[in-house]
């Protein structure tokens, strides 16, 4: 239907976009409204929930490849 390369490669490139403006987001929302003595704590776990979402992505297309035969 609409699978093609180019349609893909928009797709993917609107989906980064969009991720990527909604880190830089949190990043700064976390800075101005939690307390001082707080941020480095708020922030690291923001960052942390990016990290263990990519992984687990990894890990399950990881999964869904085809096995390796040897033929």
């Amino acid at each position: 239907m609409f699978l093609s390369i180019p349609s893909l490669c928009i797709g993917r490139f609107m989906l980064g976009f969009g991720s990527g403006v909604c880190i830089v987001a949190t990043s700064v929302f976390v800075a101005e409204m939690v307390p001082a003595d707080k941020v480095s704590i708020y922030g690291t776990s923001v960052n942390l929930g990016i990290v263990i979402g990519l992984l687990v992505t990894n890990v399950i297309q990881g999964e869904s490849l085809p096995p390796i035969t040897d033929e």
